[in-house]
């Protein structure tokens, strides 16, 4: 008898503390969002402040844009799909991600479903990318935190994180404008490479447009993967299809995200999204 109580202790004070280090963790990735936000308004959009552009991007803007829309200042970012776990094995998830715009930041919460609940926490906020798990059983936190110390590999996790945050801008779009801060290159009729430098990060990815001037998709050389606990560069491409108006802007609705080199994408989601 005393073996279990002392069982039923060591189990509510490991769920307790659990729960606790993920609230505090996820309270101060807010904070750092939120603080870091520019507050100052940026005007509405205008057509003269994408001549120049490569073609393909003036197409792309020309489609999702109309003159005098506002910038996106937020973004809320509500998801539903499946992650593939292994090749024969996916789960359902839903997330919600937050996003600012200037500076680029979000935190993304996901709650993925499964024998073992999952709770992953994603963000880059204040130049920092971060990631954040608990496992859950019957509802009580088994683990809430990991933890990274290395220079090298914090500053692999930014970028990696901030290449998440362009990759996602197809959901609101004027952060992909040039005041946003994104720098576009011209590299022939249907793709132009988009960089953003935030503070010491820099993300550059491959932007591909359809014969509608959509977005296809965008691609990375190199993105750290993470591969039992280490981050390890590998191509990446996420793809947008299911192009659809949604508060005056023309976003995608459906998406995916695979490794390049997998038989089939770990990510796949509908989503819908809402503006301040």
């Amino acid at each position: 008898m005393f073996a279990w109580i002392v069982l039923v202790l060591v189990v509510f004070w490991i769920a307790a503390f659990g729960f606790g280090r993920w609230a505090l963790d996820r309270a101060a990735l807010k904070g750092s969002l939120e603080r870091a936000r520019v507050r100052t308004p940026s005007p509405p959009y205008d057509h003269d402040e994408i001549r120049g552009l490569p073609p393909p991007v003036v197409r792309y803007f020309e489609a999702v844009l109309t003159p005098g829309r506002p910038f996106i200042e937020r973004a809320t970012l509500v998801e539903e799909g499946t992650m593939r776990t292994s090749p024969a094995s996916q789960l359902t998830f839903t997330a919600t991600t937050r996003v600012t715009v200037r500076r680029p930041g979000f935190i993304s919460e996901a709650n993925v479903k499964g024998p073992l609940g999952v709770r992953v926490i994603d963000a880059y906020a204040d130049g920092q990318g971060s990631f954040r798990l608990a496992a859950l059983f019957g509802g009580v936190h088994l683990a809430g935190w990991r933890r990274v110390r290395d220079t090298r590999v914090l500053q692999e996790m930014a970028v990696s994180q901030l290449q998440r945050w362009l990759a996602e801008a197809p959901w609101y779009p004027t952060a992909l404008l040039p005041r946003a801060g994104v720098r576009w290159e011209p590299v022939d009729e249907r793709s132009a490479r988009a960089t953003i430098v935030d503070g010491l990060n820099e993300a550059s990815l491959l932007f591909r447009f359809g014969r509608d001037a959509m977005v296809e998709s965008v691609y990375a050389e190199s993105r750290g993967r993470d591969v039992r606990g280490q981050l390890v560069p590998t191509p990446w491409e996420g793809r947008f299809s299911n192009f659809a108006e949604r508060s005056g802007y023309v976003i995608p609705r459906e998406a995916h995200a695979q490794w390049i080199g997998d038989p089939a994408p770990y990510w796949t989601a509908t989503a819908d999204v809402t503006y301040s």
